[in-house]
């Protein structure tokens, strides 16, 4: 559905946009073209009924930044709301996203996420998730733990030296040092 392609409230649209320095003409046309009412909500798609945020962007007689950037403006002030309406820090928070949609295809994708010393990660998925099949899967691997904070309990994966398989387990006892 066209609602999966993207799309932002238009208050939001409109701040995001101005903020990265589209003229306010720019942000006005842009909007009357792709400006819906979504669950009575007006909300701005990037895939509108007879033309695409892409395509509007590239009539625009000036262009500071791509398409691509400036949706991306949109999306970060979305998440940025939702995370202040959910009494989130954002600056605490990575939001990590996939290729929307991502190709049918023999697909890896990696993502690289550092918590400092003692912290905790909490994953979330919106509840607009979907997968192409059942073998999709999603690996989170705890890498570079170090050996005194592994406790009883701790999940592991460890690489087997002799070619690319991996074991998975858990701690259950620990050998002084």
């Amino acid at each position: 559905p066209r609602e999966a392609r993207g799309r932002v409230s238009l208050d939001v649209f409109k701040e995001a946009l101005s903020t990265g320095g589209v003229s306010k003409s720019d942000v006005e046309r842009l909007a009357k073209a792709l400006t819906e009412t979504f669950n009575g909500k007006e909300m701005v798609f990037r895939a509108g009924k007879k033309t695409s945020f892409e395509d509007e962007w590239a009539n625009l007689s000036s262009q500071s930044i791509s398409a691509q950037d400036a949706w991306a403006l949109a999306v970060q002030e979305t998440q940025k709301r939702l995370l202040k309406d959910c009494g989130v820090d954002a600056q605490k928070v990575t939001i990590i996203e996939s290729e929307h949609p991502y190709p049918a295809t023999n697909h890896t994708w990696t993502k690289t996420v550092t918590l400092d010393e003692g912290a905790e990660m909490d994953v979330h998925f919106s509840d607009k998730c979907r997968t192409i099949d059942n073998r999709t899967t999603l690996a989170i691997i705890g890498g570079l733990m170090s050996k005194s904070s592994a406790s009883l309990g701790t999940r592991v994966d460890a690489k087997i030296r002799t070619g690319r398989e991996r074991v998975h387990g858990t701690v259950m006892g620990k050998v002084s040092e």
